[in-house]
């Protein structure tokens, strides 16, 4: 193939011959430096170039700048060196490598010191064929330069003998663990129980520890043991040690995101200290085989530690289901196919965004000041509910509802509902609240009382009307009849207990539950969450981590999928049901709902216990979270929402991070393709504005901010760059809103 390609290649008149368009470029100092990595140029692109003498072409590496960078450097009269160029020739040592399973590019720098070089790491974007062809490139060019005859004429054999051979003293391996051990600092070992300590696994593997100043993984050990121990009753250890020292010891628990990637045969997660500071692992094992059994065990060892239950106990069918479930690749079969402008927006709603980003609301004090007196300083901002109906949004600070408008991408303040009190004149601070009746009213739940829901009218602004659910049956959750019952006048709702599920009709006397649409189920299910279809089709989740597929109340469920192990938070639905995100508190689980042996929803008839949807999870690299500081904890994940609006992008957040994921890549397998934007303080609660996905409506502590989704950006751009200016350029609204 390479040599058909050849033809196209040496016979083009463009001076380029062959390019990678994303990756960093890296020196690194060779005899006084320790080759420790400096990073050159943050984001670059590599290209092969013909020159103007025959049979002579130049390796160049040039800058990429992000929009509008490049200007105001030159205003800042800065020098901007925005290309490295090399003549192609044997004598530059050139070859690839592998820095924790991404390709890179090394070369001699014969313009600096003796051992000086430079390496290209190619983006983890860029396919392996483009990284193989452009290597080949390399050698043709080679080729030509050394025996001046056309790159095409070169064998197999040919340039396999201009491959570099790295002597055993000049291996990159070798000069990044001394590297990492003379420049990382390595967390303290922590104490771990040894005592009858039981060895379920010990696997071989090369140790990697990420450094966050030149974002590449550096290698600590050539050779360490991985050993998976049983400390106590389902509690394990991960202990990772050779024979000259102890690496690390670690509790397995959900908070490590774990991620297992079978091509590379490696295991990376996160070691939090004390202290605040995140460390990113990383294991790679000789060869894949070892990879599945190490992550094998890990995730019997993770199921026990998190269900407090014997694996072996699990039927064979939930076993190998749980197992694949741990899988980074897994496959979902008919995704539709990625076009390259699949994130594209008409121009008219491109400009407005522009035009949005360029403005930035000038508070009046007296405003800013009012609204503080209106709403308060002392609470927070707790809850947030978008309108569908009509283009408000509320968010709930202690017993008051700051309402905002949504007008050309910003958000206006528009009113405070103060003190608000339940009929009997008790304070009430909403727990959790939901639009209804076409958004002209609030239901809302006080956590004092869990057999009592409240309606608020919006426009009067009081409590309007009490509704006890039933004397012996809580509600802790509940939701719209059907995914857009709040654009119209329906009076009911669902409602859920830790053990049943209900209707709820307001127009009943006395009691709100309705008997004929009411099951209680036996055990300890632990019901924690529920949404529902444009159909009425109710998803449940508990916090073992089942989820629950029903398509009527008052019947059991039509399908139920077996619980990975963490309680789920949250969940949402597409509207016609194919599918579910649920949001663990380190990861989100996408689930295609859709059966296909029998050709229908699994809200209808139930899948065939070996063919259950394997869920795909979404989380973040852990190498992204060492960048952010602090352990991941999901708010609840939403798709984007409208009628006849398709779902295409899923939004969520940590800490001071919105993140979103492009929905139809993932389908694609595509699950690292999320953006990510900071705040100021930590995000209480997010989700789109509704019938679009380019807006966000966010709550902060104390902001209430709509952000443009363009204004995400890649994890490299937001998490490795220092951020000149937290504050988003899109509408704020000032304190305490």
């Amino acid at each position: 193939m390479l040599k058909s390609l050849g033809n196209l290649i040496w016979g083009q008149q463009d001076p380029t011959v062959v390019r990678l368009t994303s990756g960093q470029l890296f020196s690194r100092a060779g005899k006084d430096g320790g080759l420790a990595l400096q990073l050159v140029f943050k984001d670059a692109q590599a290209s092969i170039r013909s020159t103007s003498a025959p049979h002579q072409y130049q390796l160049v590496i040039s800058r990429v700048y992000e929009e509008g960078e490049e200007e105001l450097l030159q205003e800042q009269g800065i020098d901007l060196d925005d290309d490295y160029e090399f003549l192609l020739d044997t004598a530059l040592h050139m070859h690839v490598t592998q820095v924790d399973g991404t390709s890179a590019f090394v070369w001699d720098d014969l313009t600096g010191e003796p051992g000086d070089k430079l390496q290209f790491i190619v983006d983890e974007g860029i396919p392996q064929a483009k990284v193989t062809e452009f290597e080949r490139a390399a050698l043709r060019c080679m080729f030509e330069r050394q025996y001046e005859r056309p790159g095409s004429e070169a064998t197999d054999e040919d340039l396999e003998a201009l491959k570099y051979s790295k002597p055993a003293a000049d291996s990159s391996q070798a000069a990044s663990a001394s590297s990492a051990a003379q420049t990382l600092q390595l967390p303290a070992v922590r104490d771990a129980p040894t005592d009858n300590a039981e060895e379920t696994c010990n696997s071989t593997a090369q140790l990697f520890l990420f450094n966050p100043e030149t974002g590449t993984f550096q290698l600590q050990a050539r050779e360490v043991h991985a050993r998976l121990m049983l400390t106590a009753p389902y509690e394990y250890w991960l202990y990772v040690e050779n024979d000259t020292r102890c690496w690390l010891r670690q509790a397995v628990e959900p908070g490590m995101n774990a991620v297992f990637n079978r091509e590379h045969a490696s295991f990376i997660w996160c070691q939090y200290e004390d202290s605040g500071e995140v460390f990113s692992w990383s294991l790679r094992f000789p060869n894949p085989e070892d990879e599945t059994t190490f992550r094998e065990t890990f995730s019997r060892c993770a199921y026990e530690t998190m269900n407090r239950a014997k694996f072996a106990k699990v039927s064979k069918v939930d076993q190998e289901y749980l197992l694949e479930a741990y899988q980074e690749d897994v496959e979902m079969t008919d995704a539709e196919p990625l076009s390259e402008n699949d994130d594209e927006r008409s121009d008219e709603e491109s400009a407005a965004e522009e035009d949005t980003e360029e403005e930035e609301e000038a508070v009046d004090s007296e405003e800013e000041e009012e609204r503080s007196n209106a709403l308060g300083k002392q609470a927070k901002n707790s809850q947030l509910a978008v309108g569908y109906k009509h283009d408000r949004s509320f968010v709930v600070r202690g017993n008051k509802i700051g309402v905002f408008k949504h007008t050309d991408n910003k958000l206006q303040f528009s009113a405070a509902i103060n003190d608000i009190k339940t009929l009997d004149g008790k304070v009430l601070n909403p727990q959790k609240v939901m639009l209804h009746e076409e958004d002209s009213a609030m239901v809302m739940m006080d956590p004092m009382q869990e057999n009592m829901l409240y309606k608020m009218d919006l426009e009067y602004g009081k409590v309007v009307e009490e509704w006890q659910v039933h004397e012996s049956v809580p509600c802790t959750a509940f939701a719209p009849d059907t995914k857009y019952a709040q654009l119209t006048q329906q009076k009911t709702l669902v409602g859920l207990s830790h053990n049943s599920l209900y209707r709820i009709d307001p127009r009943l006397s006395g009691q709100k539950l309705v008997e004929d649409e009411f099951r209680t189920y036996s055990g300890k299910y632990g019901f924690s969450c529920v949404a529902t279809t444009e159909q009425g089709w109710a998803a449940v989740g508990n916090e073992k981590g089942e989820i629950r597929l029903f398509n009527k109340l008052g019947i059991i469920a039509k399908a139920a999928l077996p619980a990975i192990g963490d309680a789920i938070l949250g969940l949402d639905v597409t509207a016609d049901g194919r599918w579910l995100v649920a949001t663990c508190r380190t990861y989100l689980l996408l689930v295609d709902c859709w059966n296909k042996q029998e050709n229908i929803s699994g809200f209808v008839k139930g899948f065939p216990k070996d063919k259950k949807p394997v869920p795909k999870r979404l989380q973040l690299k852990p190498e992204h979270v060492a960048y952010m500081g602090s352990q991941v904890s999901f708010t609840v994940a939403r798709f984007n929402t409208g009628i006849n609006e398709h779902e295409k992008t899923i939004v969520t957040s940590t800490g001071p991070y919105v993140i979103t994921w492009n929905f139809r890549r993932v389908k694609q397998g595509k699950l690292y393709d999320y953006q990510i934007k900071q705040y100021d303080e930590n995000v209480v609660a997010d989700n789109f504005k509704y019938g679009q996905d380019r807006n966000i409506i966010v709550a902060l502590p104390d902001d209430v901010q709509m952000a443009a989704k363009r204004n995400l950006n890649s994890p490299k751009k937001v998490l490795q760059t220092p951020s000149k200016s937290l504050r988003s350029r899109s509408n704020i609204v000032n304190t305490p809103y």
